[in-house]
């Protein structure tokens, strides 16, 4: 079986959702996989066995562990975020919160985050 064209899309908390291709026997198939950490928590193939409750089908476990090869080979994770980063947005929003709650009263208040890049730096 080969495995081609693939994507991912990495969300909040290490959840990703990995698209792919199967060839398999003169068929192509299109596979997609959401997983949690190391495990697949959903997926749905255009196979006749995709999509069953059965689990996943051959197709959806075979871009899994494409994906976790290609995944091992690169020199970075898919998506990083430096402590400097995460440091800034965290102050931010606690000087956003306390702000918001002083002008308010203790209401409820609305934040949106805004990220703008100046000459070489980001600013929130």
């Amino acid at each position: 079986m080969e495995i081609s064209r693939i994507t991912a899309d990495v969300f909040w908390k290490g959840e990703a959702r990995i698209r792919g291709v199967a060839a398999e026997d003169g068929g192509r198939f299109e596979t997609e996989i959401y997983v949690r950490g190391e495990r697949i928590f959903d997926y749905s193939c255009t196979c006749p066995e995709g999509n069953s409750f059965r689990g996943p089908c051959a197709h959806a476990r075979a871009l899994w562990e494409a994906y976790r090869e290609r995944r091992k080979e690169e020199k970075h994770p898919p998506v990083y975020t430096s402590p400097a980063v995460r440091e800034m947005i965290g102050r931010v929003t606690q000087n956003r919160l306390a702000r918001a709650a002083l002008e308010t009263g203790g209401a409820c208040a609305l934040l949106v985050p805004r990220l703008c890049p100046e000459r070489g730096k980001l600013k929130m």
